[in-house]
């Protein structure tokens, strides 16, 4: 018999809203003969995120046409070199873009639910009939599953979801970042006497904040909730940007966020676009660190 409840997830899914996994992610899913695609989102300033893509085939067939969409997905990512080789059918292949945008995301991914997740969603559309009711995951397991996984993480690592940092702790949290980035001697101090970023970023100079610039910083680090410590302009296809990097008051993020830079020169930063200001959102975005100390945007 199929697993009832497992399947009314998956179907929940295929909705255009698609189906809340926790607050604030959810799940949206489209499916085909023999395969489906879905992605795992979290909303941020009112813009959608997007985390992950699952993709999952039954048959050779399927893999074929599948795989050269998972190609097309990845090389937006730069993943493209890691998937070079397809795998026998059945499979089912996760697509993680590295965006911790927020604490919800954060519990998603480091209580180990997200692996869960996609594997209890890979039986619901390939096989769901392998799955008798008698070893079934119902969707109350499932969610009991991840609520006790994300305990269990909170627990070992002492994690409080609800501490909240002052600004005096912000300031120190965005100096160790600015020394993680290598960031100019004199450009630190500065901010750490002046208590905010005085000056930004463009092809490798420094240049003053303009006005509309100031005002922007002044809409994120309103009612305490981010502190800018840097500003780097760039030019993209998209439009002319300006990112604004920034440390939250979450401190719950804090260290998976120093990881980011150590490992991959990933910050949390809003990117203004001037152009299309509709186009704005905040996210994870990577930089490249210039001679002198200064930052430019690394663009895919």
């Amino acid at each position: 018999m199929i697993n009832a409840k497992l399947r009314e997830l998956a179907q929940e899914s295929l909705k255009p809203e698609g189906v809340e996994v926790i607050s604030n992610v959810r799940f949206c899913a489209k499916e085909w003969d023999d395969a489906y695609r879905g992605t795992v989102c979290t909303v941020v300033d009112g813009m959608e995120v997007p985390l992950l893509t699952t993709f999952g085939v039954k048959t050779e067939e399927a893999g074929k046409r599948i795989w050269r969409e998972i190609q097309n997905v990845s090389s937006n990512f730069g993943l493209d070199k890691k998937m070079n080789h397809r795998p026998r059918a059945p499979f089912v292949a996760d697509l993680l873009y590295g965006f911790i945008p927020n604490s919800q995301t954060f519990e998603f991914f480091s209580s180990g639910m997200s692996g869960s997740f996609c594997k209890y969603m890979g039986w619901a559309f390939l096989f769901p009939e392998v799955i008798s009711e008698d070893e079934a995951i119902s969707r109350c397991d499932f969610e009991n599953d991840l609520s006790n996984q994300w305990r269990d993480f909170v627990k070992e690592f002492s994690f409080d979801m609800e501490a909240e940092a002052d600004r005096a702790e912000m300031m120190d949290e965005a100096v160790k970042r600015m020394e993680m980035l290598g960031l100019p001697k004199d450009t630190i101090n500065e901010f750490k006497n002046s208590g905010r970023s005085r000056f930004g970023m463009e092809n490798g100079r420094r240049f003053p904040l303009s006005d509309s610039e100031k005002e922007q910083i002044q809409k994120l680090e309103k009612n305490g909730k981010n502190l800018v410590y840097a500003v780097i302009r760039n030019d993209s296809r998209y439009g002319k940007m300006v990112n604004y990097i920034m440390v939250s008051r979450y401190k719950c993020d804090w260290e998976l966020e120093r990881r980011s830079i150590m490992d991959r020169n990933h910050v949390i930063a809003h990117v203004h676009n001037r152009d299309c200001p509709g186009w704005s959102e905040t996210g994870i975005i990577e930089v490249k660190r210039l001679p002198e100390g200064m930052l430019d945007r690394k663009m895919l």
